[in-house]
């Protein structure tokens, strides 16, 4: 068959994203949501003023990283990359 693509998954419900992949779509995009778990990092570690730069980065890394993970664990496609 025809692979299935969902765009803009961003801001889906983790409902949404299990009624899709039970639907049939093989290929998900959420970087939005990546890029939401970054930055709302960045703000947090901003306001508390502790870390230097390199840290930061490290850890809106960490969150991004993070986000990933759950939304691969979500659509079940967690080991088969």
């Amino acid at each position: 068959g025809i692979p299935l693509v969902l765009h803009g998954g961003s801001g889906l419900t983790d409902e949404n994203f299990r009624a899709c992949i039970q639907g049939g779509i093989s290929k998900v995009n959420f970087c939005t949501d990546l890029l939401l778990a970054a930055t709302a990092r960045l703000k947090e570690e901003l306001q508390s003023g502790k870390l230097p730069f390199p840290d930061l980065m490290k850890s809106m890394e960490d969150a991004f990283c993070q986000e990933a993970k759950q939304k691969i664990a979500l659509i079940g496609a967690s080991g088969k990359a």
